[in-house]
């Protein structure tokens, strides 16, 4: 009895056929899929077939690291928005932002239109005293264009070594001719809560940014000074927070609901992990108020779920 075969279809450089089998036409060139089978080495040859098809075949030279990267973000593509691939340089960058420091000028951009736009200058950074400030539409970095960058491509190329320089081209409105300022990178610190106050009323307020390596220590030396004025409650502002580092979510909650506490849970198919506070903190009999909104997300959810939780 003739095993099942499949119909599908591969086209290279727009030259295609459908056949019952998976053909690759390029130049007559082609590759027969073996019979579906559920065996993964089965799937797993018929990629390299694939592959060294595309190698030998296609009309300009291809890399292979490209295009084994782009398989598999393909593959983690079908699965959910969480489950992602870094390369080394993408998983550098991923832990320079919860770090809290990292070399560069010191500006919150963001991309407006095809433009990356100033919308913040960091008290006291370099780009601060340069007088670069907010509205600033960025057109090129050491004289390379960066106009339809997204902010990740744009961030890579103005951040680097701290005390190397970059020149920095901006569009300034009401200025006809643009603006170049040549900058040396310095290390730019990042606090997760940039400010706290006493209000009028006698309530405390914390604005927690982001939940990096310094969160917990920021937010204890943030309540030591409201308390020491006397609150009476607490505002804990997680607006736009996007989360970052679980253990600090853990260890921000602990400063008010104490030691051995269950925080979060996490289930999977072959482990379940249980986080809880590690440590006793004073009571805070105070009421407390957390503002999130839609882009409140991760940790911020788990900070402002488990102090719910916990009343």
């Amino acid at each position: 009895m003739m095993p099942k075969q499949r119909t599908a279809l591969i086209t290279i450089a727009g030259v295609w056929i459908l056949t019952a089998t998976l053909l690759l036409i390029a130049t007559s060139a082609y590759a027969q899929a073996r019979p579906s089978s559920g065996n993964v080495y089965n799937q797993l040859q018929l990629f390299s077939e694939v592959l060294m098809k595309l190698r030998q075949n296609y009309v300009t030279e291809l890399s292979d690291e490209e295009l084994i990267e782009a398989a598999i973000k393909g593959m983690l593509g079908s699965t959910d928005p969480h489950t992602n691939y870094f390369t080394a340089d993408e998983f550098k960058d991923f832990t320079t932002s919860t770090k809290g420091s990292f070399g560069g000028l010191g500006i919150q951009i963001d991309k407006i239109g095809d433009y990356v736009t100033v919308v913040s200058p960091i008290e006291g950074t370099p780009a601060f005293r340069m007088g670069i400030t907010a509205g600033d539409k960025i057109i090129k970095v050491n004289g390379e264009s960066i106009v339809g960058f997204t902010t990740d491509e744009s961030i890579k190329r103005m951040r680097g070594d701290v005390g190397s320089t970059v020149i920095i081209t901006i569009a300034r409105p009401g200025i006809e001719e643009p603006l170049d300022f040549t900058i040396v990178r310095e290390v730019i610190k990042i606090r997760s809560v940039p400010y706290s106050f006493k209000m009028d009323n006698g309530v405390g307020y914390i604005r927690i940014t982001q939940f990096n390596e310094n969160t917990t220590t920021e937010l204890r030396e943030a309540l030591q000074n409201l308390e020491s004025e006397n609150i009476t409650g607490l505002i804990v502002d997680l607006r736009f927070n996007p989360g970052g580092l679980l253990d600090q979510a853990v260890d921000t909650v602990n400063e008010f609901i104490g030691g051995n506490k269950l925080v979060v849970e996490t289930r999977g198919r072959t482990r379940q992990d249980a986080l809880y506070t590690r440590y006793n903190t004073k009571p805070r009999e105070y009421p407390i108020v957390v503002l999130v909104n839609e882009a409140s997300a991760s940790a911020s959810e788990i900070f402002a779920g488990s102090l719910q939780d916990w009343g």
